[in-house]
């Protein structure tokens, strides 16, 4: 994302979405929802970007279009980092790789080194071991436990950011 145009970025993905919503183009409308998520992330603002991933979720699991869901579990990957859920994080970029693998879908470049850095600070704080553990059980998990997975997490940071 351009440094400044974050917010011109944020109005172009909501017209996109209503422009999808009249073609009824639930797919669009899913993707729009998760960029909106990883524009959220990248400013910081983790409970938008909750609920954006929420949001494309839903459209994902309610039209079948699973097959879209691996980027939005590596942008739920990045928050659970930003979150300090270290574990939770490597174990969704395993699901995110096993549902790439199962649907045949490559990650671009730029997918690949955002969701890398994103891991950085999660691959800093565990032991090998762990790593390793976590990324064995994302792997194993098939793309309808991995949205439960997603589902959960999702939940549990919008619940943290709850007032008290």
């Amino acid at each position: 994302m351009v440094a400044g145009r974050d917010a011109e970025a944020k109005a172009l993905y909501r017209r996109s979405a209503q422009r999808f919503l009249k073609l009824a183009d639930f797919l669009g409308i899913a993707r729009c929802w998760t960029d909106l998520g990883q524009l959220a992330l990248q400013r910081g603002e983790y409970s938008e970007a909750a609920s954006r991933f929420a949001d494309a979720l839903r459209i994902y699991r309610k039209q079948g279009f699973l097959s879209g869901v691996a980027n939005l579990i590596e942008g739920c990957a990045a928050l659970a980092v930003a979150k300090g859920r270290y574990a939770q994080a490597l174990v969704l970029a395993g699901a995110a790789e096993a549902a790439r693998s199962t649907r045949k879908v490559v990650a671009y470049p730029y997918q690949r080194a955002r969701l890398d850095a994103a891991l950085q600070p999660a691959r800093k704080a565990l032991t090998p071991a762990q790593i390793s553990d976590c990324h064995q059980r994302g792997v194993a998990l098939d793309t309808a436990r991995a949205v439960g997975y997603v589902r959960q997490l999702l939940a549990d940071i919008e619940s943290d950011e709850l007032p008290a």
